[in-house]
């Protein structure tokens, strides 16, 4: 093995057993042991984002609707296979009375993106968003409706080791390169587009989430409330994906070996087929009492906040 391949090797696992032992630390010295995989649903999942805020009096009953996705919705949809339920805290009602405690700049700024994209109207709580796109039929008292389902692009397969989590998103738009009767508006879809950046940069997001938090507002809009929440995004992080199977990243290989985590074998031509990769360590969530946590895999294109394909279930 060249001397290069070895110290860049060694590089990438001095980092990962770092990340790694700061991970067990944070957790009172170890880590979660729970293994678990993520996979996107066959048919594609249903995708509801709500953005919300403790400070506005109009949301309670928007999050007590949300609430109800705890278990199968009322028509018999699953959860996490057939519907996803994620609770984003914006932070711009921040200001008035009452600071949200989930609140963020970053989900303040992915609604704002929605409606630069074009897939919503406007940017207001309680909003919400279904596969990528704003959805008013709450405000009406309309059931989400069948035809939203999302034509998601892709297959998304994510393995979690203690909490350490191995991400392999395959785009199988490569395929209109040997499918020319495909429309013109897939086949630009391919590979070959995808590493010249025609499409731009994929990303993966990951969405830690509480189930049955309990929050007594004392200021606000909603002064003197206690409000419950669930699907609350109360960790999150973003990272760029390779180009690549996941077996030939060198952080994966090293994030591996450190945390005894075993990648799922592919061929050495799956690089060339549209395969996208990444290892992170799940984000840590806000000190704050859960019943539950769920974990929310997706991936998005450059800075539209649309996701392609998406994975989520239990922690």
């Amino acid at each position: 093995m060249p001397i290069s391949r070895i110290l860049s090797r060694t590089f990438f696992l001095m980092i990962a057993v770092l990340i790694t032992q700061g991970v067990m630390t944070s957790f009172g010295g170890s880590a979660m042991a729970t293994e678990r995989l993520y996979e996107s649903a066959e048919e594609g999942a249903t995708i509801v984002e709500l953005y919300t805020s403790q400070g506005c009096s109009s949301c309670p009953p928007a999050e007590a609707w949300l609430n109800t996705f705890s278990d199968a919705s009322s028509d018999g949809r699953r959860l996490w296979k057939d519907i996803i339920p994620i609770n984003f805290h914006v932070d711009y009602w921040d200001h008035i009375g009452w600071k949200d405690p989930f609140s963020s700049s970053e989900f303040s700024q992915r609604q704002r993106n929605y409606n630069r994209h074009g897939h919503t109207h406007n940017v207001a709580t309680p909003g919400f968003v279904v596969n990528g796109f704003g959805w008013n039929g709450w405000f009406r008292g309309q059931d989400i409706p069948r035809h939203m389902q999302a034509n998601k692009r892709g297959t998304l397969r994510a393995e979690l080791n203690g909490d350490a989590l191995v991400i392999e998103y395959r785009d199988i738009a490569h395929a209109a390169e040997s499918q020319p009767s495909m429309p013109s508006a897939t086949k630009h879809y391919s590979t070959r587009s995808l590493k010249q950046g025609a499409l731009g940069k994929l990303y993966v997001h990951i969405a830690r989430m509480g189930i049955g938090i309990e929050t007594h507002v004392k200021r606000g809009e909603n002064a003197g409330r206690n409000l419950r929440h669930n699907f609350v995004v109360t960790g999150y992080r973003k990272a760029r994906l390779e180009l690549g199977a996941a077996e030939n990243s060198p952080f994966v290989a090293a994030l591996a070996e450190a945390t005894s985590l075993i990648a799922k074998p592919v061929s050495e031509n799956d690089a060339q087929t549209g395969i996208w990769n990444r290892a992170l360590i799940i984000p840590e969530a806000l000190a704050v009492d859960v019943d539950r946590e769920a974990l929310a895999i997706w991936v998005t294109e450059s800075d539209d906040p649309k996701p392609l394909q998406i994975a989520a279930g239990w922690l």
